[in-house]
């Protein structure tokens, strides 16, 4: 399909592979985070709840910088989000290695987890404007790059097992300065509701006053939650942005984009708690085979990584 369209509209194929690997980095580190939370829990002396507060520190800054990007990137530019996602990975990835304690782990990981955010809110749009025709197909093979770095996490720290957990996340700066490297001469793309000519407005009518109520809700609650704001605030929030919205959009919201939302839901708390905790779950199952319990991530993320090819 492509090789009858002129030269310079073709798909660039090396932003392709640099969005793609800066995907695999976003994993490699979730994968390795999930597999040496135990080496945390015993050097620093971690709780239980603790341990689950630095994982999901990892997660749910996600959301913080998917929706911020997501409104404001085609006034920035996709090369500005790439550079913020770098710089997060980078620093956090300092702030971990030289951690004394839980906030240090903490800190590092909410970090990290704006970064990863960050390179989803640009990479899908990116890939998702080259490929106009074929959307599914390279949004497909560009998701592939999430299993497998959650492979080559996983294969770092099981063939490192007697190495320190800090070189283990040290590794993580090996794909980022890859993708580093592959995005800084890269031309992007213009955003494809600019390139269309849809105006902002029409572009946040389909998340609509419901959307953002969903949206708003789950990210609000979570930050009173780790900041001990009063929930009074936390709905004097909500129904800030939700009344903004709405009186901006005059818009509920697309059905079918709001039935995706709800439905996003349950299937990102399957993939990724699941994932983030098999390894910890099944240590001692593993532990009687004489078997590394990472291999459980790897397996099933290489299976993963082979359907989306």
């Amino acid at each position: 399909m492509s090789a009858d369209l002129p030269k310079a509209d073709l798909p660039d194929k090396k932003l392709f592979w640099a969005c793609f690997i800066a995907l695999v980095a976003t994993s490699f580190v979730f994968s390795v985070r999930s597999m040496v939370i135990g080496d945390w829990q015993t050097e620093f002396n971690l709780s239980e709840t603790e341990k689950g507060q630095i994982l999901g520190a990892g997660l749910w800054p996600f959301a913080i910088t998917i929706v911020l990007f997501s409104l404001i990137i085609d006034k920035i530019g996709y090369k500005t989000a790439a550079y913020f996602a770098i710089f997060c990975q980078i620093v956090s990835t300092i702030i971990i290695i030289f951690a004394k304690g839980y906030w240090s782990l903490w800190i590092g990981s909410f970090v990290v987890a704006l970064g990863n955010g960050t390179v989803e809110a640009y990479i899908n749009p990116v890939v998702a404007t080259m490929y106009r025709k074929d959307k599914t197909k390279w949004l497909n093979i560009l998701h592939a790059g999430w299993p497998l770095g959650l492979v080559i996490g996983g294969l770092v720290v099981i063939f490192l097992a007697d190495k320190s957990w800090q070189l283990k996340m040290g590794m993580l700066l090996v794909p980022v300065v890859i993708y580093a490297v592959m995005t800084i001469p890269r031309t992007f793309p213009v955003n494809e509701r600019v390139a269309a000519g849809v105006p902002y407005r029409d572009m946040l009518k389909e998340v609509g006053g419901i959307g953002f109520l969903i949206i708003s809700s789950l990210l609000f609650s979570e930050i009173g939650r780790v900041f001990g704001l009063p929930l009074s605030i936390v709905i004097a929030m909500v129904v800030i942005t939700v009344v903004g919205v709405f009186a901006y959009t005059r818009s509920f919201g697309a059905p079918i984009f709001l039935v995706l939302l709800v439905t996003i839901g349950p299937l990102a708390t399957t993939e990724l708690g699941t994932d983030t905790w098999i390894t910890e779950l099944m240590m001692p199952e593993m532990g009687k085979l004489g078997l590394n319990a990472g291999w459980v991530l790897v397996y099933t993320s290489l299976i993963m990584t082979v359907l989306r090819f």
